[in-house]
């Protein structure tokens, strides 16, 4: 399957529409394949495990448009952790919507925290356009109260840390 198009917006929540499926993605820039587990994320399947968790959350700098599954920095920081201790192993997942904003953060904490229970959540915000951006994409400066329901989400959390990049 070859296609250009990841996921539909339906009603403010990111629907994962190919949640099972293995894609091809090939444009002039990139090629490169995509597996998309369960859930719809880019992501081996999410099994229950006694292991230390960590949730990435992010857009497509965390899914990793244009690189392989072994190249994604989450799948850098898993294999990075698990080889400095292989006694205690640690799985992250990757929550990555490409073109999401703070909307489906949110969304995406508040429906996959209950079925992972991560121990920490990692939120990447990209401040070219996350802090400005509504879910449909037009450009706002209403961006506050967003991310204040953001904070109220993670602040509810055991842990989590938040990276801005600026790029």
């Amino acid at each position: 399957l070859e296609i250009s198009v990841y996921y539909i917006l339906k009603e403010n929540f990111s629907y994962h529409a190919f949640a099972g499926k293995e894609v091809n993605y090939t444009n002039v820039e990139f090629n490169y394949s995509v597996h998309f587990n369960e859930y719809g994320f880019r992501d081996n399947a999410f099994i229950p495990t006694d292991n230390y968790k960590i949730a990435i959350v992010g857009d497509s700098f965390v899914f990793g448009i244009g690189v392989q599954k072994n190249e994604t920095f989450e799948q850098s920081i898993e294999d990075e952790l698990n080889k400095r201790d292989p006694k205690n192993q640690i799985s992250v997942y990757n929550l990555g919507i490409p073109a999401a904003y703070l909307s489906e953060y949110l969304s995406t904490i508040k429906e996959m925290y209950p079925i992972l229970r991560p121990n920490l959540t990692i939120v990447v915000l990209y401040l070219g356009n996350d802090l400005v951006c509504t879910s449909d994409s037009k450009i706002s400066s209403f961006f506050l109260p967003n991310l204040q329901k953001l904070f109220q989400v993670l602040f509810q959390l055991p842990y989590f840390l938040c990276f801005l990049d600026k790029r």
